[in-house]
């Protein structure tokens, strides 16, 4: 086969100009010839049999026309068929051999056209006339092609959007519609004023002058709840936090300074000594054991100083007692 037939567009081009694929012709024509000759060796075929009946029948009654009566007379059918079985082989090797050629030359010749001839566009049918052939076709192609889909997935979006759309505007229509209503039955609390209103009337009326404009009160109103809740958190943190800290206890060392403090405020006349409850200003009432020998693991002190002016005196009176105890 020659490199034509490798050629799609030499191919394409005049498939589409005959109208049947150029190969299809010549294998036309092979089967023709191999038609005739199959016609032929039957033919003939049937007349060695005719021949070889009459031989016989004249060398039965004696008559002899022709020499070559004798060889047919002793041929049989099984030769015959034989024979033009071979002739048959032989004939059809014959036109393989020689229709290849055919075909060969039909390919490279009659049926051939230069591919840059093609492929620059120079042979071209006349329904081709504007359009360009290129190599970089096939790449343009493609870009075309995957603009194609980017324009049906924008279209896609496009009608989803619309869709999305229509349905917010059935929806905005059926609140107009509701605002509309309720315009119509709150119409009475117009702040104008008539001779006809009611004392309730005038009295919501009033209300309503005091709230505008209604949607800046709305809004500080949104804004006021907003840190109302932050402030809630906030407490509600502290609180909490507050809560986890009162359930750890103090140790030794809290409890014997604890225990100091009470002693010492004691001797200073601050607090009375059958006294078991320290109250201070500013500070919390606590329950607290004036014997510090005990030191029950029961205790739980939570002592705050106050802060007034006597703060300075007792913190003095407390630093001087301490000071006097470690001399001893």
């Amino acid at each position: 086969m020659s490199d034509y037939s490798l050629d799609s567009r030499n191919i394409a081009l005049l498939t589409e100009h005959f109208g049947f694929v150029p190969i299809e012709l010549i294998d036309e024509v092979i089967n023709a010839a191999n038609e005739l000759m199959y016609r032929g060796t039957k033919s003939f075929q049937e007349y060695l049999e005719q021949r070889r009946s009459r031989a016989l029948q004249q060398q039965a009654e004696g008559i002899v026309e022709d020499d070559n009566d004798h060889v047919f007379a002793r041929v049989s059918d099984h030769e015959i068929e034989n024979g033009m079985a071979k002739l048959e082989s032989l004939l059809e090797s014959q036109i393989d051999i020689n229709f290849d050629k055919y075909e060969l030359y039909t390919l490279r010749n009659i049926f051939h056209i230069p591919s840059d001839l093609v492929v620059e566009g120079w042979i071209k049918l006349k329904h081709h006339e504007g359009i360009e052939f290129r190599k970089d076709a096939s790449i343009e192609k493609q870009k075309l092609d995957e603009k194609v889909l980017e324009i049906k997935r924008d279209i896609q979006f496009e009608l989803y959007l619309r869709r999305v759309l229509r349905l917010h505007l059935v929806r905005l229509k059926k609140l107009v519609k509701l605002q509309k209503a309720i315009a119509e039955n709150i119409r009475f609390l117009s702040i104008t004023k008539f001779d006809k209103d009611s004392e309730e009337v005038i009295k919501a009326k009033g209300i309503l002058k005091s709230l505008s404009p209604l949607d800046q009160t709305l809004l500080f109103l949104i804004k006021q709840t907003k840190k109302s809740v932050i402030q809630l958190d906030k407490l509600a943190t502290k609180i909490n936090l507050d809560l986890q800290t009162k359930k750890f206890g103090p140790n030794d060392n809290d409890k014997f300074i604890d225990g100091r403090t009470v002693r010492i405020l004691t001797k200073t006349g601050v607090v009375s000594s059958d006294s078991s409850n320290l109250s201070l200003e500013g500070g919390f009432d606590t329950t607290m054991e004036t014997n510090t020998e005990r030191q029950s693991p029961e205790l739980d002190i939570n002592f705050s100083l106050p802060s007034s002016p006597e703060l300075e005196t007792v913190h003095n009176l407390v630093e001087a007692t301490t000071s006097q105890e470690s001399l001893e």
